[in-house]
């Protein structure tokens, strides 16, 4: 009977490591033989976060960091934002996501009334900061911010499976894949996970504050790894930039111009004068928003044009 438990022992110990091991993802898998050192660059950088983390989470660690993983913490105000042209890689991900939004279902689940749409304009508006992000249980009872909860989870899932880098063209079919062909509910998930990326970048929230439902799949260490994996938008690989303000207020702009079309580039200008005033911003970041903003309003159209034909 000892030989037995002992051997059912030695089982369980070996299956709990199976277990850990494949729970265990590799912090990121973007080494190559070109930079072997960008994985420690990465490392660092998440390190640096951490160790300028404030006691108030409503105050950001807002860092801009470049490609090779060189961060600063300080933003620099410069006028020429409001007329720096797109970088090449945003161009090409604004591109590719609306052409993988264009192949989608134009119907939609999403609750589509005029009280919805006031909802929508509180969410989107500068009364939402990352600290109050919409993984929050404090926005549980917030349609815009709860709706795509269950596809954010099954996001995740799916792209914490792989290996590699993850290309906008590819989280952009994933979140469609999730949504069910859902093009607008697709915009919204993305929106909303890449918002609670920010927060979590940004070390804004901490694990109590979020949705019990959604607590294992935003992890910090699940999160970190995504981001670092999620292909960055800068041309020059030393321009340092903040890279999640970037990407969240592209989705989020592309899936606000879903809704209401011209007037969200309006917004989006409106929301970079007051960054720059405060100098929160830098020129990819303010260019990723209006960008986002064209690529939903191009959906709009589209919308639209299509409903009005038949």
């Amino acid at each position: 009977m000892a030989a037995v438990a002992n051997h059912e022992a030695r089982n369980d110990f070996h299956s709990d490591n199976r277990k850990q091991s494949e729970s265990s993802k590799p912090f990121v898998d973007l080494c190559n033989r070109e930079d072997s050192n960008l994985c420690q660059k990465m490392r660092e950088q998440d390190r640096l976060r951490d160790s300028l983390k404030h006691s108030d989470v409503r105050e950001p660690v807002y860092l801009e960091c470049s490609e090779a993983g060189d961060c600063r913490q300080e933003s620099s105000f410069s006028l020429g934002r409001f007329s720096a042209p797109a970088t090449k890689q945003l161009t090409r991900m604004s591109s590719e996501v609306q052409a993988v939004m264009s192949s989608g279902h134009f119907n939609t689940s999403l609750r589509q009334t005029p009280l919805t749409y006031a909802s929508l304009a509180l969410a989107l508006a500068g009364t939402s900061p990352t600290y109050d992000a919409p993984m929050s249980i404090a926005k549980n009872d917030s349609y815009w911010e709860s709706a795509s909860r269950p596809n954010e989870i099954k996001l995740i899932e799916r792209l914490l499976s792989g290996q590699g880098e993850i290309s906008h063209a590819q989280l952009a079919r994933t979140a469609l894949e999730v949504c069910g062909n859902d093009s607008q509910l697709a915009m919204l998930t993305l929106a909303n996970f890449t918002k609670n990326m920010a927060a979590i970048e940004r070390r804004q929230i901490n694990p109590s504050q979020i949705d019990p439902a959604l607590r294992e799949s935003y992890k910090q260490g699940n999160i970190d790894s995504l981001f670092h994996r999620i292909k960055g938008l800068a041309d020059d690989p030393t321009e340092k930039y903040n890279k999640e303000g970037a990407i969240y207020h592209f989705y989020g702009a592309m899936f606000a111009g879903s809704q209401w079309g011209s007037i969200s580039s309006s917004l989006v200008h409106l929301d970079n004068f007051l960054l720059d005033v405060s100098t929160e911003s830098d020129r990819i970041k303010d260019t990723a928003g209006l960008m986002g903003a064209r690529a939903g309003k191009a959906f709009f159209e589209a919308y639209y044009a299509k409903r009005d034909n038949r």
